[in-house]
């Protein structure tokens, strides 16, 4: 999303975004005014300035201002405007402010609207992925898969003038090369398989390369490693993986009951989770649950480091510079409960809300 956002035509569009958030917020009475629900259009949104260390954050800015756009032409021409803002030594910034605002010449405004549509299909990606409470490592590599055949499908139908051929292609590029150098890995491919919505033996298709790369992972963490048998000498854990895999695809013993079909669904719909579903109807294969278990609460997000970062950036102000480690280890781990208590059940298995910052103990440790 930053490399979209570097492009010579988004650059324009974050530029003067950031122009009109600055004076936003150095003006109470604007913010004031854009967040009263009782005004023309009103509806009791913030103007957002994300903090440099979380995602997505020039869409969350340009986006909110498209979703207020109404309501701050309203306020530019407005009586009270005129009267407190439009005079003396205010004129000037705020004579500005208004042609921002009104956009006379049409231009602004229908590119920030572009660049919200363009961005809006990678940051629902992102989104999904900031979770606390259930992985995503099985259900990224569909999500990216879809979201190139979006992107695509997105960008032909834009007619934008800022769009030509080139710069539909940069688009096009950025998110193919961020597939290929860090998401399209052999965890996220093992994720999927192991994902309890894609079970069925045509999941490797004509697709060779699923297949290999599947091999591969396994062959290279069990290698060597003989398990235990109830009956007969030990096996080695590939096989024993091999085989598990096998009753997996193809619906064979506690993978094929009726119960385990049916909490497929419940997955999918997000009432229940893939590790949960391993723990309860993996039972014959303790080693493959036990490897479903370890990719698929893999974390694929950041966004816990960035929440971390994000509260001690605001715990450790020059005031507060005297804290000790230990101090601000805790201030920021309290932080993160009273924010899991607030959102634990407005959020269900959810995202958390674009103005919640939140945290992660074990990542504030590790930083």
């Amino acid at each position: 999303m930053e490399d979209v956002g570097k492009l010579p035509w988004a650059a324009g569009v974050v530029k003067e975004a950031s122009d009109i958030i600055t004076y936003m917020r150095s003006h109470h009475w604007t913010r004031q005014y854009v967040e009263n629900p009782d005004v023309a259009g009103g509806k009791g949104l913030q103007v957002l300035r994300p903090a440099g260390t979380r995602f997505g954050t020039q869409y969350i800015a340009v986006s909110r201002l498209v979703a207020v756009h109404e309501i701050l032409e309203g306020m530019v021409v407005s009586e009270l405007w005129k009267k407190n803002w439009a005079v003396g030594s205010r004129k000037a910034a705020a004579d500005a402010f208004k042609k921002q605002i009104l956009d006379e010449k049409n231009e602004w405004w229908p590119k920030a609207e572009l660049f919200t549509r363009v961005l809006e299909l990678p940051f629902n990606v992102m989104r999904a992925t900031d979770t606390e409470k259930k992985g995503m490592m099985g259900s990224l590599y569909d999500k990216m898969l879809l979201l190139t055949e979006q992107m695509e499908a997105l960008l032909k139908k834009e007619t934008h003038e800022v769009l030509t051929s080139t710069a539909k292609s940069a688009i096009n590029e950025i998110v193919t090369a961020r597939w290929d150098g860090s998401l399209a890995c052999p965890l996220h491919v093992v994720g999927r398989i192991l994902n309890p919505i894609n079970q069925s033996a045509d999941i490797f298709g004509p697709d060779v390369e699923c297949t290999n790369v599947f091999k591969d992972f396994v062959q290279r963490h069990y290698e060597g490693v003989m398990v235990p048998q109830k009956r007969g000498p030990p096996k080695r854990a590939t096989l024993v993986i091999q085989e598990g895999l096998a009753d997996y695809l193809e619906l064979r013993g506690s993978f094929g009951k009726k119960e385990a079909i049916t909490d497929r669904q419940l997955v999918k719909e997000g009432t229940h989770t893939m590790k949960a579903w391993w723990r309860w109807h993996g039972t014959d294969h303790p080693l493959l649950t036990a490897l479903a278990h370890r990719v698929l609460t893999q974390p694929v997000s950041a966004a816990s480091c960035e929440r971390n970062w994000a509260v001690w950036d605001a715990i450790h102000t020059a005031r507060r510079n005297r804290l000790g480690s230990q101090k601000l280890s805790d201030l920021v781990y309290v932080a993160h409960n009273w924010n899991v208590v607030r959102n634990w059940h407005e959020e269900g298995m959810g995202v958390w809300k674009m103005e919640v910052l939140g945290v992660c103990r074990g990542c504030w440790r590790s930083v």
